[in-house]
């Protein structure tokens, strides 16, 4: 037991010193590369640098004078900001109505094709997307299902339907991230946590995108909810309930993005080396066979609708995607493809075998070119600005994908051809820069008191920016990770400055 306990602060160091690796390269590069992309300016970076770290110490020491408020008023301090949260997501989505286009077109036309005659598959541009992509099948079930549950009511409206129900899952997501800042942190914890969330405007009209970055990032907070109380709970049945709840918003999510297990699988490590280590082996058996039995139930599902040999044969492999991730050369683009080259190179095989020995062999030609140091950080800078300079995560891009003119004031901010959008982009990608600097200066706090409360997100943060450093990247990649970073920046406690006189 007591080389467990070791081993987990090893674990625990090491995840932390990674963190503070990638977060200060991320930080460095985004403010000082020289890759023209997202069109940054230096001196505007520095200017709302300088208002977010004063912005983020007047709302910390803000929380911490409401923190006796909160004590005494719990109930409705919660009530009031999930509520209004919601509300302003509702108002923000009606204001922000569009027809889906692009990835979320092909979800959503197919989730009411589902839910009005029973099948998707039917249409040729369908057949051939989802046989490709069949991954994002989970958010066509999970919608088709909202849709047929409101058809009983004969109310056809499927975009305010759709973002009614991720309005009302974001909630919930933010009423368990508020919770879980709450048992991380102190008195001041969950008050910081809401005034982060408000200020992360990206957060207040994500859900009008309707496609799986809203709902992945509503669940993320849920599975960490779920695993605290059961960490929390001493009655066995609460524990069963609290373990059952962690499983259950696991496979919801993965339905949406199958990333959001990452945090599952850092919670699952925590869970090894409590000081249960049978029943906790025995509980990580348990959720590793739910995975495995919810996976195989859903791709039944697949083979059903398109055809087992079908999606067997044109579903595109882990080596697609890994090729896209390796852009070695800086006419490759950033990452993100705009020119669809290595997706026509993909679909070009009718032999899933072929396709994938000579996406290896790519693969394996740009490790090989990877072994330069100078290409490696050229390959990583271009990487890591594409993924993390975007502190709007491109929200935006489905949404305005339909209509990209600025017609209104909300448009105006956030769209990329709005007039005050330059600002905006600033702001956001200012703010997020200065929490990663806050997760650093919580991440040295934990190293310093050798504390292990936030070791689950410590390895969830790790896991991310690993996958992402490797996959194709796209600005919202890292969008339904980001309630972990404003969780640990919740829990800081900053030194007060004592007045001396004399």
């Amino acid at each position: 037991m007591h080389l467990l306990s070791k081993f987990k602060s090893f674990l625990n160091t090491f995840s932390i010193l990674l963190n503070l690796l990638f977060a200060g390269f991320t930080v460095i590069n985004v403010l000082f590369s020289t890759w023209p992309l997202y069109n940054r300016s230096l001196s505007l970076f520095l200017l709302f640098l300088l208002i977010c770290i004063l912005l983020l110490f007047l709302l910390f020491r803000s929380s911490e004078h409401l923190s006796s408020f909160y004590l005494q008023h719990r109930k409705l301090f919660l009530f009031s900001s999930v509520s209004l949260l919601f509300i302003i997501q509702l108002l923000l989505g009606v204001t922000l109505r569009h027809l889906p286009n692009t990835d979320a077109e092909q979800c959503f036309t197919a989730a009411k094709a589902l839910a009005t005659t029973g099948h998707f598959e039917t249409s040729s541009r369908s057949y051939t997307y989802f046989s490709w992509y069949p991954f994002n099948l989970g958010i066509v079930y999970f919608l088709s299902l909202v849709y047929r549950f409101f058809g009983f009511f004969n109310y056809s409206d499927y975009y305010f339907q759709t973002l009614l129900i991720c309005g009302i899952l974001f909630s919930a997501g933010f009423y368990c991230a508020i919770r879980s800042s709450e048992m991380l942190g102190e008195r001041h914890s969950p008050i910081f946590l809401v005034f982060l969330y408000f200020l992360n405007t990206p957060l207040l009209y994500c859900t009008s995108e309707i496609y799986t970055d809203a709902f992945a990032v509503s669940i993320i907070p849920m599975i960490l909810f779920s695993y605290l109380r059961y960490k929390e709970h001493t009655d066995k049945k609460h524990d069963w309930f609290f373990f059952l709840l962690f499983v259950f918003t696991s496979i919801l999510g993965s339905l949406f993005r199958v990333t959001v297990l990452i945090i599952s699988i850092g919670c699952l490590i925590d869970l090894f080396f409590s000081e249960k280590t049978k029943s906790s082996l025995f509980l990580i058996l348990i959720f590793s066979m739910s995975i495995c039995i919810s996976n195989l139930v859903i791709n039944e599902i697949h083979y059903h609708y398109l055809g087992k040999e079908n999606v067997e044969q044109h579903r595109l492999s882990f080596w697609h995607y890994l090729a896209m991730g390796l852009p070695v050369q800086e006419d490759q683009g950033y990452g993100q493809y705009n020119d669809g080259g290595w997706l026509i190179f993909s679909t070009s095989f009718e032999d899933a075998y072929s396709r994938d020995e000579a996406l290896r062999l790519e693969v394996k030609n740009r490790v090989y070119t990877l072994r330069k140091p100078p290409i490696l950080i050229n390959l990583l800078s271009r990487k890591n600005l594409s993924t993390f300079g975007d502190g709007t995560f491109g929200v935006h891009s489905l949404i305005e994908a339909d209509t990209p003119d600025a017609d209104g004031i909300v448009k105006n901010i956030i769209f990329h051809r709005g007039s005050l959008y330059i600002y905006y982009y600033h702001f956001c990608t200012s703010l997020f820069m200065t929490l990663l600097v806050l997760t650093m200066y919580k991440s040295c706090i934990s190293l310093t008191k050798k504390s292990l409360a936030c070791f689950p997100l410590y390895l969830t943060l790790t896991g991310s920016f690993i996958f992402l450093s490797f996959w194709e990247t796209n600005a919202r990649y890292f969008f339904q990770f980001l309630p972990i970073v404003l969780i640990l920046c919740s829990t800081l406690s900053l030194p007060h400055i004592k007045q001396t006189s004399k």
